[in-house]
């Protein structure tokens, strides 16, 4: 046996290098195709780290492709003089985004020699997953979005998105923050959020839509002290109310550009301010929320200020009687800007006086009126003052500011239902004055003549505020509608269809008439002169009264025209000039009255009574036109 092994050993002892050459190609054969085609695996992590133990020699020879949708390189290796010699580990990394659970080969290549190569395997699992519950319900718009990942991932990032807008979200370990705030979403609205999957600036997927509600803003619903207001108590605190519950909130209280101390406190929706010292009085403060965070994370959209001044003491605003014209006996009501304190001797701080002379009056409180009740009536046109101290007290222990004072002066006529109308309505004259000389102005004997009443009312209002132009020893008397029943429907007529200007027991009275319309009334000029209770009334007051002169308004004819008695010829020519009408001569009615002017009450008054009168027609059926007549009526009775 030995012999026999003997025998074979000796070629191989015979050619010993070259038997040792040939094992050691072998050797280097076999090492190089396990190092060349030997396919190596390694599962890809998304996480990093997709480095593995692999030496290489001469590194710089080599090269990776990209196809597969990864890329090999060798980390940091061995150099001798600059040059790398040797590698222990080899990278691999994504240059697609990576599928799940997939295969995929690529290879080390020396270069332009592509049929030598190391080549490996990759593997990947699922793909991250993140937790989407966040995107559901109510969100804020200021805080983060968190999303929890199951794994680390530092392949893909992760981008929040509604309509064309997105914002790039951070990773912290398995946490991916999305800043909300980037996006300028509104408060209390509803979107529609999705979050995507990119790889670089690749879209790989939409991983969740989800429609959301963004939380209902932080506002102010109620404030102890109001927008542009006035605080006239001396408070030692303000409140706040929001509509929901806050965790924080920045609030500010100045005096003009100083700020106020105060200390805060938050209690659920409630922010209340604690002041140090009470506000300096007639000053202006201004509240200013600058921010404010609710439980929900809502917020406040933008600063909310309220500015507000402090008030000083009762100041007058405003009193019930003008500077004329007050009712005798009326309760005079002053009223303040705020509460007067109820307890206070109040008749120490007023003065009522008709001149100099005391007014006997009682006082009282109520709420930020104080009542003035004189004891005894004042005769007609009586001037008076009222004058308040300075130091009337508010509700709110306050003083200083209602010092103020008041002339005035009692209406200066006397108005009297002198007779009734044949509907039963009442016929009013105006007095002023107490002279022997009298002058009456009357209007709307024909009740659709309205500018006649509205002129005369004027008139009276215009006597009224200056009576004490009425001259010494005169009496003026208005009686601005005579025909009550036709002015309230519009009617020429009285109520019974009669004309009360045609009622007059002038020596051309008739029954029937014709009338500026062209009707021919039967029974228009009454069954018989003073029929209607109108003319009785006016015929009667004109023979009691026994006026100088007097004034029939009507219209729309815009003439003047005197009746004949007396002087009325000089006082019509006088009345046009001032007024602008025309002066009618007797010879030019006919042309300006083509309708029957039979029992006309300046007729009656001229033949039967012997007054001096003038008609005024005025130019305007219902437009008030005592602005044209004031001077002329004035004149009439200076």
């Amino acid at each position: 046996m030995s012999d026999k092994l003997e025998q074979l050993l000796v070629p191989i002892k015979k050619h010993r290098l070259l038997v040792i050459i040939t094992l050691a190609g072998v050797f280097w054969l076999v090492a190089l195709f396990f190092f060349f085609f030997y396919n190596r695996s390694t599962v890809f992590s998304y996480g990093g780290g997709n480095c593995f133990r692999d030496p290489t020699f001469l590194p710089s020879m080599y090269e990776s492709g990209s196809e597969s949708g990864y890329k090999l390189h060798v980390a940091k290796s061995i150099s001798i003089k600059g040059y790398p010699i040797y590698s222990a580990r080899t990278c691999v990394e994504p240059t697609k985004p990576p599928l799940a659970n997939s295969k995929n080969k690529v290879a080390l290549t020396i270069k332009k020699v592509p049929i030598i190569q190391k080549r490996y395997a990759v593997s990947t699992g699922v793909l991250p997953r993140l937790d989407t519950t966040n995107l559901e319900g109510k969100i804020s718009i200021r805080e983060p979005l968190k999303f929890k990942i199951d794994q680390v991932d530092k392949v893909f990032s992760y981008r929040l998105a509604v309509a064309d807008r997105s914002v790039t979200c951070d990773q912290e370990n398995q946490d991916v923050i999305c800043d909300v705030s980037k996006l300028g979403l509104a408060q209390g609205k509803e979107y529609s959020m999705r979050i995507e999957r990119f790889f670089g600036d690749s879209k790989v997927e939409k991983v969740k839509e989800s429609s959301i509600v963004t939380v209902e803003p932080v506002a102010i619903s109620r404030s102890s002290v109001a927008q542009g207001g006035i605080v006239y108590d001396s408070p030692t605190e303000i409140v706040l109310t929001a509509n929901k519950p806050l965790v924080s909130a920045t609030v500010e209280l100045m005096q003009d550009t100083q700020k106020v101390e105060h200390t805060t406190i938050i209690k659920d929706n409630i922010i209340t301010l604690k002041l140090a010292k009470p506000m300096p009085r007639k000053t202006k403060h201004s509240l200013v929320l600058k921010d404010a965070i609710a439980q929900d994370k809502g917020v406040l959209p933008q600063s909310h200020t309220i500015p507000f001044t402090t008030s000083g003491g009762p100041k007058v605003m405003s009193v019930n009687i003008g500077r004329a014209s007050v009712d005798p006996g009326r309760t005079i009501v002053v009223t303040f800007d705020q509460p007067l304190a109820p307890g206070q001797d109040i008749a120490k701080q007023i003065s009522f006086k008709s001149g100099n002379t005391p007014i006997s009056y009682t006082a009282s409180i109520s709420g930020s009126q104080l009542f003035l009740y004189p004891k005894t009536p004042l005769p007609v046109c009586s001037v008076f003052s009222i004058t308040t101290a300075s130091n009337i007290t508010s509700n709110y222990n306050i003083t200083g500011d209602s010092a103020w004072s008041i002339s005035s002066r009692l209406r200066c006529y006397t108005v009297s239902v002198i007779g009734y109308s044949a509907g039963g309505r009442p016929i009013y004259a105006w007095k002023f004055g107490s002279g022997a000389s009298k002058a009456l102005y009357v209007g709307n004997l024909h009740g659709d003549e309205k500018s006649s009443k509205y002129t005369l009312d004027s008139w009276v209002q215009e006597l009224d505020y200056n009576a004490e132009r009425i001259p010494v020893g005169k009496t003026v008397i208005v009686v601005p509608s005579l025909n009550p029943d036709g002015f309230a429907v519009s009617s020429r007529k009285n109520s019974r269809g009669v004309d009360l200007n045609r009622n007059f027991p002038a020596n051309d009275w008739k029954a029937d008439v014709k009338m500026p319309n062209g009707e021919f009334a039967i029974g228009g000029g009454g069954a018989t002169a003073l029929s209607e209770p109108e003319s009785q009334v006016l015929s009667n007051f004109v023979l009691a009264q026994r006026p100088d002169l007097i004034l029939s308004y009507h219209s729309v004819a815009s003439v003047v025209s005197a009746n004949g008695a007396g002087n009325s010829g000089a006082l019509a020519a006088l009345y046009s000039q001032l007024s602008g009408y025309r002066n009618l001569s007797e010879a030019d009615s006919s042309a300006v009255f083509q309708y029957d002017t039979t029992g006309a009450f300046e007729t009656w008054l001229y033949e039967k009574v012997g007054i001096t009168a003038l008609l005024v027609e005025l130019s305007s059926h219902t437009n008030n036109e005592f602005a044209r007549n004031k001077v002329a009526m004035w004149r009439m009775i200076q």
